[in-house]
């Protein structure tokens, strides 16, 4: 559920609990699964089913440790995001206003993720491997990755992300209501702070 700055952020900041080869491959499994918006994967395959979910066990290569970085944070976080609607869980379709506004909060936390980065953000802004679990177009995968690249290389805006959701296949007025809400969430200073909390908590809960 999180952004990808979020997801690498959370991945490095755990990697000390495991030794590690290489840790591009681990940052680029931390991204790997939301790939789907652009190779059109279906979600169960990235997330669920049999995808690495847990980045402690014994076994998993660096990739799938930073792929289940990703989907242990994705379900830590999920219930408090969705804590913050003004509207029932319930009524979540993909692409619809509660949608919309879902992704708005993950953008304010995914722009301050960003902002925590020290000497680690090169592994943020260099994402990327050839590695395709789900046998994905090679070139639809690059795509995805050199996206990324352009989102980061510097503290991205509210409308860069809108740019990366319509490169994902987002309508433009779906983009658009991310980023109007993005900004009445961003100037909510207490709604705001409920956000940031959610990534503390996600690692203290560990």
């Amino acid at each position: 559920m999180a952004l990808l700055a979020t997801h690498v952020k959370f991945a490095l900041d755990i990697k000390g609990r495991y030794d590690l080869r290489n840790v591009g491959e681990y940052c680029a499994g931390a991204a790997y699964p939301d790939s789907r918006y652009v190779t059109g994967v279906n979600r169960a395959r990235t997330h669920f089913e049999d995808s690495p979910k847990d980045p402690f066990m014994d076994g998993l290569t660096d990739f799938e440790r930073g792929w289940a970085a990703h989907n242990l944070y994705d379900m830590t976080a999920g219930p408090m995001y969705k804590e913050l609607l003004p509207w029932p869980a319930k009524d979540l379709e993909k692409f619809n206003y509660v949608w919309c506004y879902l992704t708005a909060l993950k953008v304010i936390e995914d722009i301050v993720a960003y902002s925590m980065f020290g000497s680690e953000l090169p592994q943020l802004q260099g994402v990327g491997c050839s590695i395709r679990p789900m046998n994905e177009d090679a070139d639809k995968l690059a795509r995805y990755y050199e996206g990324l690249r352009v989102l980061y290389a510097d503290r991205p805006s509210m409308q860069a992300y809108g740019k990366m959701l319509l490169d994902w296949g987002a309508a433009e007025e779906v983009c658009e209501g991310v980023i109007e809400a993005a900004e009445r969430i961003d100037s909510d200073e207490r709604l705001k702070k409920d956000v940031l909390k959610i990534y503390g908590k996600v690692l203290d809960g560990l």
